[in-house]
């Protein structure tokens, strides 16, 4: 049902755009692989979840583009090796606020119960932040 209600809700979100005459432009995080829990699960959500947000903009003639995590810390922090906490730093250090006020995820395995911060807030304005530059340098060219 996660991805019914993706579809639904980015549909709802880009035709409210494009009633008010906006430009929507939908950018999303490209992942090929993932470090934690069953690596072959993460790769199914992941290209489920790509494949509805194409099929919605598609449906709509939205453009989108996708964004690897390493492009979008080269762009927005300066180095595509860049951990979570620099980006973290980097995104607060621009705009002064807390990005990841909900952003915790309680531990399993051997710290089982130990309750640590993503800070996947943060990396989502990365990488928003990081797409505005990008379309900017690719205006100059």
């Amino acid at each position: 049902m996660y991805l019914v209600r993706l579809a639904g809700g980015l549909n709802r979100v880009l035709d409210e755009l494009l009633d008010e005459g906006l430009r929507p432009c939908v950018c999303f995080e490209h992942v090929r692989f993932h470090g934690e829990g069953n690596p072959i699960d993460a790769a199914h959500v992941y290209g489920e979840v790509t494949g509805m947000i194409k099929g919605a903009c598609e449906a709509l003639g939205v453009p989108y583009t996708a964004i690897y995590p390493s492009t979008a810390r080269k762009l927005f922090v300066g180095k595509g090796n860049a951990t979570k906490e620099e980006t973290r730093e980097c995104v607060e250090g621009w705009y002064g606020d807390n990005f990841n006020h909900g952003d915790r995820k309680m531990r399993a395995g051997k710290r089982k119960g130990k309750l640590v911060k993503l800070y996947d807030e943060s990396d989502a304005a990365c990488m928003a932040l990081a797409f505005i530059r990008q379309e900017r340098w690719d205006e100059r060219a």
